[in-house]
């Protein structure tokens, strides 16, 4: 496992290889799904290694450094520098990238099969002019060119939903053959909520106990909010006692789409 300051490190040799997201970039559902992919090729190969892009300088700062400016090109030096400079003579029979942003590293890595998961392409829908809210900057694009052009190097490539594939083919125009599906799975632990807490988040919240409930989280413009009250309000209309729940509340511009779709409390 890559983590400590790559000087210190000795090249892996491994039947299979997981690459995972560093620790510092504080990714939880990137880190997870990382953990999960491990776990897997541990019950087909027990010697399966995990490669973690080494976040050593960030480990040494305290948390205000950490996320600042300053520790983002820490961050940037880990991963771009040091990561690489550790993963130099590492062999794998199957390299697994858990992140499409780690893809760079399979230029160092010696194999002889590439794996690369991809769980969206919202950056590169915005990149090729497909989707707005978000403006890479002259270094994002050109990492994500050649992120492009390490996917298109993949012997395969893992979506994680069928959205994703044809977003995929249509920025690339890879071989569809080379493109699996496969969806996520949850890695938390997780268990059905009694009736009586059920209930008591329901009285809290206001919500009428047989009301049909729909929840939208986050606020983040590729999460459509927008269209989520549009088709809430037709929703509405059939169903006057169905109720919408956000988590993350409405900007001013959502809130007035909600004021004139009729959705407010009064």
């Amino acid at each position: 496992m890559v983590s400590r300051f790559p000087g210190a490190l000795r090249p892996v040799r491994a039947g299979i290889a997981v690459v995972t997201n560093a620790r510092a970039a504080g990714q939880r559902s990137m880190m997870g799904y990382g953990k999960l992919l491990l776990e897997a090729a541990r019950s087909v190969d027990s010697s399966a290694v995990e490669l973690c892009p080494t976040s050593a300088l960030t480990d040494r700062m305290p948390a205000w450094v950490a996320h600042s400016r300053v520790g983002r090109r820490v961050r940037d030096i880990e991963r771009l520098v040091l990561t690489p400079a550790a993963l130099v003579g590492t062999r794998a029979g199957v390299c697994h990238v858990a992140d499409p942003g780690n893809a760079d590293y399979l230029a160092v890595i010696r194999h002889r099969i590439s794996v690369i998961t991809v769980h969206d392409l919202i950056p590169y829908l915005c990149l090729a002019g497909h989707l707005a809210g978000f403006r890479p900057s002259h270094a994002g694009r050109w990492l994500m060119r050649r992120i492009l052009a390490r996917l298109g190097k993949a012997d395969r490539i893992v979506c994680v939903s069928e959205r994703t594939r044809r977003d995929l083919l249509d920025l690339t125009g890879l071989d569809a053959r080379r493109i699996l599906t496969i969806p996520n799975t949850v890695f938390q632990p997780m268990a059905p909520a009694a009736p009586e807490d059920c209930a008591a988040l329901r009285a809290g919240l206001g919500l009428p106990a047989g009301a049909a409930v729909v929840l939208h989280v986050g606020q983040a413009f590729y999460k459509n909010r927008k269209a989520v009250l549009e088709v809430f309000a037709r929703i509405r209309a059939a169903r006057r006692d169905a109720r919408l729940v956000l988590v993350g509340g409405l900007d001013a511009h959502h809130a007035g789409l909600a004021a004139r779709l009729g959705l407010l409390p009064h």
